[in-house]
């Protein structure tokens, strides 16, 4: 796995916001430029079409320190034997060299014929052929990255989606059984009110009848006690 592959990875796992659905074109133009140790320049320009996971999301790249030295490194490992592009570069991106020439056009011509005083199979071609070899190899790493991306979408983003759907049905499901909980409730809530209704016309109907009928009694009783001496 090259280098910026793994770095790729590592951040994919970390903790992202949101995941959403919809669809939009996003393009991005990323310029990275590596300094001194490695010194290598570096320009990938880049417009893809990607399935963004939230409502329109769009994200401008910046550039990454961490991003960039694992450029740098990838090179270095890859340095060409001898001097090319990057023991040129070197020298026109030293501090020291810049302070010296502050003009960079000068210090280009300075560190070109200084390295070819010491190998003279240097040429401008040469320093061009190694430029493409690198680009060339930063651009290859890069599409490996790419590779790897649909599967980090399905981990990260598909995945997620699905469990989502999931959710939203047993969500439905809940809504349902609570629906039909509410309805059962209601029910017993009109059940409820209904015999309550009737048992206390009822026992108010008990109540004056048998009323009705003690003081009738009590009448009679009162009447019958006149009469009968």
């Amino acid at each position: 796995m090259g280098f910026l592959r793994s770095l790729f990875i590592i951040d994919e796992t970390e903790e992202v916001q949101e995941v959403e659905k919809t669809q939009q074109e996003t393009s991005a133009q990323n310029q990275t430029i590596v300094s001194t140790q490695s010194v290598n320049t570096v320009e990938y320009q880049q417009s893809t079409n990607t399935t963004q996971p939230s409502n329109q999301i769009t994200i401008q790249g910046k550039i990454d320190e961490n991003y960039s030295k694992m450029i740098s490194d990838l090179i270095k490992a890859n340095n060409i034997e001898g001097n090319d592009y990057c023991e040129l570069i070197e020298i026109v991106e030293s501090k020291d060299f810049a302070r010296m020439i502050p003009d960079k056009k000068q210090r280009i011509l300075s560190a070109f014929f200084s390295l070819k005083t010491q190998d003279n199979t240097l040429t401008k071609q040469k320093i061009l052929n190694s430029i493409d070899y690198y680009k060339k190899l930063v651009n290859d790493e890069y599409n490996n990255i790419l590779s790897s991306y649909d599967d980090v979408m399905a981990a990260r983003i598909n995945g997620p989606k699905t469990e989502i759907e999931k959710l939203k049905q047993e969500r439905q499901a809940l809504n349902e059984k609570i629906a039909d909980l509410n309805r059962q409730i209601s029910l017993k809530e009109t059940e409820i009110m209904r015999n309550t209704k009737e048992l206390n016309s009822k026992k108010a109907n008990y109540a004056a009848t048998f009323s009705t009928v003690i003081n009738q009694l009590e009448n009679d009783k009162n009447e019958i006690n006149s009469i009968l001496q």
